[in-house]
């Protein structure tokens, strides 16, 4: 990958990791509905990338389909919640849980963790609090605003866990 993508209010742009002007691009369209598995529910774009939560049935597991806006590309993770991903790479998702059935998770507010996917190696990991703790533990994205590639949660004693994305390396994603 030679360049970087991205969407703003004012469109999508792209512009060479080499430098120079941004480009407006014409937005891609939506995937048709035949590219997509009919199970898959609540399908988010990015400028490329795509993530959605697929219907399960009852007694299995929650599972995310990330996939190009094309179609190509497709993989599946155990996880709950749709994207768009985060600057076309990252996915924030819920844990992911059985569908039909009562789980009691070990954290007391399930919104206080989440799983962290990274499109480009396809690892995950778990973010968030995994201790109780008094107040909101949401875990929040951006600082200036929804698109940076900011997490943060408060832990105990008011402090705060930041994890800047952008810091690490795009090199999985440039093979």
């Amino acid at each position: 990958m030679d360049h970087v993508t991205w969407q703003s209010e004012s469109g999508s742009y792209r512009i060479s990791l080499s430098g120079g002007k941004p480009q407006k691009i014409a937005p891609t369209p939506s995937p048709s509905a035949e590219r997509l598995d009919p199970d898959v529910r609540f399908m988010n774009c990015g400028a490329e990338w795509c993530a959605g939560e697929m219907m399960p049935d009852s007694y299995q597991l929650s599972t995310v389909v990330i996939q190009r806006r094309n179609g190509s590309g497709r993989t599946t993770l155990p996880a709950a919640g749709e994207g768009p991903l985060i600057h076309d790479r990252f996915g924030l998702f819920g844990l992911p849980y059985v569908h039909g059935v009562e789980v009691n998770f070990s954290v007391k507010d399930s919104g206080s963790s989440a799983l962290l996917y990274d499109r480009c190696t396809a690892r995950s990991a778990w973010v968030g609090v995994r201790h109780e703790t008094e107040g909101s533990n949401a875990i929040g994205q951006g600082v200036s605003g929804p698109e940076a590639p900011i997490l943060f949660w408060r832990e105990r004693d008011n402090r705060y866990t930041v994890l800047d994305l952008s810091r690490i390396s795009d090199q999985p994603c440039r093979n």
